[in-house]
């Protein structure tokens, strides 16, 4: 895929927006026709990343082959005023990093049933990601490069999906400077990706084993960015794997090896693929589930997040309908101001051509002293900047108010940008718009909104 289908106006009406991260924004629309209604996420290329459209398009023409129930799926790819966008699934739900924020803020820790089953399913989905071909039948070798709790998300019919493959190289289609290899979340960076060595999906395999161990210990494994990046790099290229059951009781020696498996240094110690994992976590899961009963991830997501839904529920129908209201209110038409300027024009050229010693009439001008004069200009300058002051105010309100409905408090998490730099699973002193506060920055208009969209909510309504 070279170029975007480019179209004037969008079918797609604004409703909210969802996330912002270093690469890109999304945002929640509504495509409707008489009728009918349906909501998707649509996200764009950041205006300051314009220099990344090649990899905007890398990642549509990639996602666009990717057809199954546990990746988030690209649905249309196209171009408008505001530029190219991604138009993909939107999933009610929240991601992963939210699910393990919250129970670690109770002290709590997820059911082992539960964290098996979530496994299995990004399992499934990273699979199906590494064995993608492309329209020729040809081996795409993907690899995601940026697996971890942010980007995958858990809707509340209790399916698991992959997303956000900004990040995804198809190896062997381009070159891959150093830059580019060390893009992503760096606490699940596999010992490859930090030696700078070529990737293939055992590296995916590794950021997976990160994920499943946060899952069950509701803690980080690895150390955030702020402790130091170096710090970090060290603790995956030294540090020896977990041991799960030193965490919880509950975990079978299976487990604790897989995990073993799974963060191996060496990659030809890891399991060969998304299939195999999937396939041991499925025997572990049969085993946990014979014992100790069996738990849906619809169940689950409602039990613990029903609250939650019907918040987000609230907020979305809110948005949609001033989304509506705005869509179906005509644009007031624009003045013709050129017949005045004409005007003005040809009187001011009749005044310049008036007689020697006369005045035009209407254009005499004002002495260079005349203190009346001077204070009427005064008064429609300060009557000007009053009204434009007014306007800026009125206008940013307005915005405020349609962001302040995807703004809702963020749920026990912290961290980086979304698809862009670390991100924590769990709260951290001084961080979010407490920290933002503490350290003397005003979480305005912008600040706010940037601490709210980096907290790793791609593709989920906050």
């Amino acid at each position: 895929m070279s170029s975007l289908s480019s179209s004037a106006s969008s079918p797609y009406v604004r409703v909210a927006p969802l996330a912002r991260g270093g690469m890109g924004s999304v945002e929640l629309v509504m495509r409707r026709e008489g009728d009918f209604r349906r909501l998707y996420a649509r996200k764009r290329p950041l205006e300051k990343a314009a220099h990344l459209r090649e990899g905007f398009l890398r990642e549509a023409t990639l996602a666009g082959l990717l057809r199954h129930p546990n990746v988030v799926s690209v649905l249309d790819v196209g171009e408008d005023a505001d530029g190219p966008y991604l138009l993909m699934d939107f999933v009610d739900g929240l991601s992963l990093s939210k699910v393990i924020g919250a129970f670690h803020a109770r002290g709590e820790l997820i059911p082992l049933q539960v964290c098996l089953t979530m496994a299995k399913q990004i399992a499934e989905g990273l699979h199906a990601a590494h064995e993608l071909r492309d329209h020729d039948g040809a081996p795409v070798s993907l690899v995601h490069r940026d697996v971890s709790p942010q980007n995958v998300l858990l809707d509340y019919e209790g399916i698991v999906r992959v997303t956000d493959f900004g990040l995804a190289k198809a190896l062997g289609r381009t070159e891959e400077s150093s830059a580019d290899a060390l893009k992503g979340k760096i606490g699940y960076m596999s010992p490859e990706q930090l030696r700078f060595e070529r990737l293939d999906r055992r590296s995916d395999l590794w950021a997976l084993g990160v994920v499943l161990y946060e899952l069950l210990a509701c803690r980080r494994l690895h150390a955030s960015a702020s402790d130091g990046v170096e710090h970090v790099a060290r603790q995956i290229l030294d540090d020896p794997p977990p041991d799960i059951e030193a965490v919880r009781d509950d975990a079978p020696p299976a487990l604790t090896e897989l995990l073993w498996d799974l963060l191996a240094k060496r990659r030809e110690d890891r399991p060969s693929s998304g299939a195999e994992v999937a396939a041991r976590l499925g025997a572990i899961l049969r085993e946990v589930e014979r014992d100790d009963g069996a738990i849906e991830l619809r169940a689950f997501a409602l039990e613990h997040f029903a609250e939650a839904r019907a918040e987000a529920r609230t907020r979305r129908a809110a948005a949609i309908a001033r989304a509506e209201a705005e869509a179906d209110t005509p644009e007031a038409p624009r003045r013709r101001w050129w017949p005045a300027a004409a005007a003005l024009v040809v009187l001011g050229i009749a005044g310049w051509w008036a007689a020697p010693g006369e005045e035009a009439v209407g254009l005499a001008r004002p002495a260079a002293d005349d203190p009346v004069t001077e204070s009427v200009a005064e008064t429609e300058a300060e009557s000007v900047a009053e009204s434009e002051s007014v306007a800026e105010t009125e206008s940013v309100a307005e915005t405020e108010s349609v962001e302040s409905v995807a703004e809702p408090e963020p749920v026990a998490e912290s961290g980086g940008a979304a698809g862009s730099g670390e991100e924590a699973v769990a709260a951290r002193p001084g961080e979010g718009a407490e920290g933002e506060a503490a350290r003397g920055r005003r979480p305005g208009r912008r600040g706010g909104r940037r601490a709210a969209r980096e907290e790793g909510q791609l593709w989920e309504w906050p």
